[in-house]
């Protein structure tokens, strides 16, 4: 199965980075997982609400062109209806059957634009909280290889 993480900006603390390559090694038996970053927009705090918008409507053109060819685009934002990890699982379960090539997608410390939304077939939340973008791209790993485990029954290495 092909799993394309598209993200806004890079893991910039060492701890975060860690973790994500702990996961990417973790993924490695079940998956090909390639991870891919667009340039995050660099703004001002004292930004106005507009040049933020603009700078998120940058950010979400860079994301749309690096979506992979047909893939299965999916947009984690927060709008999305929140799944358990077995009904994550379930859902994984039916794409890898399907053939599909996943590429999930995370907006940046802005969130996510509104044309990357709207380009999505499908849609992940992990819950009503705000993560930042760096600490979803970890979950979104971890929930990636715990749906492996509990796909194929095997124990959960903790």
């Amino acid at each position: 199965m092909k799993i394309t993480v598209l993200a806004v900006g890079s893991l910039k603390e060492d701890y975060f980075r860690a973790a994500a390559a702990e996961y990417e090694l973790r993924l490695t038996p079940y998956a090909q997982v390639q991870v891919n970053e667009v340039a995050e927009s660099k703004v001002k705090a004292s930004a106005s609400p507009a040049t933020l918008r603009q700078l998120m409507a940058e950010e979400g053109e860079a994301l749309l062109r690096a979506i992979p060819a047909g893939s299965l685009p999916v947009a984690l934002c927060i709008e999305a209806v929140p799944k358990s990890s077995l009904e994550f699982t379930a859902w994984f379960v039916g794409q890898r059957d399907g053939g599909q090539h996943l590429c999930f997608i995370i907006g940046g410390s802005h969130g996510l634009a509104p044309s990357v939304k709207v380009a999505c077939r499908a849609k992940l939340s992990f819950g009503p909280l705000t993560l930042p973008h760096q600490l979803a791209r970890i979950v979104l790993l971890e929930q990636i290889y715990r749906a492996f485990k509990i796909m194929r029954n095997e124990p959960y290495h903790k």
